[in-house]
């Protein structure tokens, strides 16, 4: 067994190459809601006792900002301070949506490059952070493909889950007990089958992607040819993998423990807090460099003083 070899080899890479560090706290940062707004307003009705219509003719608009007090006047029926608030956070939600996208695609990115970068290390090419994040950047579809596929349940019981609401919604209005009471067994019992099919489907496609992303990267595979590649070595090569990740269970641990105490006083001190996103960030570099230096060793590629048991994928 030479995983003391791996994982040293792997420390050494960091401590040699920092632009790796710079990559994991980037790919650190992968790992969003819908509002709806709506107005309150009367009926303008007919007649002498209801509300006069308001104008329509240009002239009777004064040449004030459009939430001022004279033109709410216009509009006594409008209230519009509800509706610029709405509108306000509906604005924000989506502008942190499309961050949080941007943020989740930088991650995946970095992702890739880290492993572009290891591999470039153990073959003694040139390297960098660019020249790895070119890598990266020319595969950043496959790469957000591969990303998305441990999602497919979660999505569909999103769907679902929106269905139901709906549904709920629709069936409220015509008091439709039975069939709501029926749509809620429903919804409890899609629950139920994510969490017992669903849920173990994600958690196993979540460990694959790992061995798919160094398929893609290091083999220029699609996504689907990825997902079949890191599937025939994860299979051939099942229970050096098994240990390394109870290895890598056990390390996590072990770094919890010690961290406890500063990161109290990290959690205490705003301030300090990207020094969280620093330390998630070269856990995941380590983490990332282990695991491609396994996948050289795998699939018959040279590593630096590394031997790991291994059988041909």
């Amino acid at each position: 067994m030479a995983y003391d070899r791996l994982l040293k080899r792997a420390l050494d890479i960091l401590v040699e190459h920092k632009f790796l560090l710079v990559l994991g706290i980037l790919a650190a940062l992968g790992g969003g809601s819908s509002t709806t707004s709506w107005t309150s307003s009367g009926s303008g009705g007919g007649g002498s006792g209801g509300a006069e219509a308001p104008s329509l003719d240009p002239e009777s608009f004064p040449p004030t900002m459009p939430f001022g007090q004279d033109w709410l006047t216009q509009f006594p029926d409008l209230d519009a301070l509800p509706f610029f608030l709405m509108t306000l956070i509906g604005g924000l939600i989506c502008f942190l949506l499309i961050i949080a996208i941007i943020v989740w695609v930088i991650s995946t990115i970095a992702s890739g490059s880290l492993i572009a970068g290891v591999d470039a290390v153990e073959d003694q090419q040139p390297t960098g952070f660019s020249l790895s994040w070119s890598e990266g950047w020319q595969r950043v579809w496959r790469l957000v493909g591969i990303n998305l596929i441990p999602t497919i349940p979660i999505l569909i019981m999103l769907l679902a889950g929106l269905f139901y609401f709906g549904a709920f919604i629709g069936l409220a209005l015509f008091d439709s007990q039975g069939i709501m009471a029926a749509i809620g067994a429903s919804a409890i019992w899609t629950v139920f089958c994510f969490a017992c099919i669903g849920l173990p489907i994600t958690m196993a496609m979540v460990a694959l992607r790992t061995f798919a992303y160094r398929a893609c990267m290091l083999e220029d595979l699609g996504i689907v040819d990825s997902y079949r590649r890191g599937w025939a070595v994860l299979r051939a090569n099942l229970g050096a993998a098994f240990a390394l990740f109870l290895l890598q269970i056990g390390l996590n641990i072990v770094l919890a423990i010690v961290l406890i105490i500063p990161s109290i006083f990290i959690v205490l001190c705003c301030i300090l807090w990207p020094l969280f996103l620093v330390i998630s960030g070269t856990i995941t570099a380590y983490f990332s460099t282990v695991w491609t230096l396994a996948w050289r060793e795998w699939t018959g590629q040279p590593n630096s003083t590394l031997s790991i048991p291994a059988s041909t994928p």
